[in-house]
């Protein structure tokens, strides 16, 4: 029996500082990243969801609630599980980050979290999901080092940030998930399939 997990990346953020959010407070959607939303709600329209759950920011809730509204009975559940990737790096100038190629990671020291502690919470809700909703169809709303580093683990490939750069030998685009320039996606859909035995597959992937 599979088990059908729709990752989706928030849509686009209101950030007129230009600054990066990770776990800040505030940042809503933006009404670029609200249509973004009804985007994503439009192409899982049709797909029997039986659950939606988010990442406590505000943008990943927003985006939840967009999709929600077409599912009707369906409360969006909020796992801390889902959130951004928490770095020494929240309210710096985002063009510093993307002059490094958004890596968070390197040189952060504990506490601050590396890419095998987000693929271990990640993880971490979806053996849960799969626990209660087995054989179904769920919807995530979360971000983009969750995105990637669960899908480098369902095709099987290594969970480091040196890996981002291997994306297009994995069959997608630079900087996953992201369009073929490396700018990232929002409100992208990642759909991966858990089996019974365990094993993981990537499904598909929409920008």
């Amino acid at each position: 029996m599979t088990t059908l997990f729709h990752f989706v990346r928030h849509g686009a953020v209101d950030n007129p500082n230009e600054l990066y959010y990770g776990r800040l407070p505030g940042f809503p959607l933006s009404p670029e990243g609200r249509q973004q939303a009804r985007q994503a709600a439009a192409s899982l329209r049709s797909k029997p969801i039986a659950a939606i759950f988010s990442s406590p920011l505000l943008r990943a809730r927003q985006t939840a609630a967009v999709i929600a509204a077409d599912f009707p009975g369906l409360k969006v559940q909020v796992s801390t599980s889902l959130n951004e990737v928490y770095s020494p790096f929240d309210g710096l100038p985002a063009g510093a980050l993307r002059a490094n190629g958004w890596d968070v990671y390197s040189g952060a020291p504990a506490p601050y979290e590396q890419p095998a502690d987000v693929l271990r919470r990640t993880l971490r809700f979806l053996y849960k999901v799969f626990r209660h909703y087995s054989g179904q169809q769920v919807v995530a709303v979360t971000h983009m080092d969750a995105i990637q580093w669960v899908t480098l683990w369902a095709l099987n490939a290594p969970v480091t940030v040196e890996s981002r750069t291997h994306f297009a030998e994995l069959g997608l685009p630079a900087g996953f998930p992201a369009d073929m320039r490396g700018f990232p996606v929002p409100a992208s859909l990642t759909t991966i399939a858990l089996q019974e035995d365990g094993q993981a597959a990537l499904v598909s992937y929409q920008p």
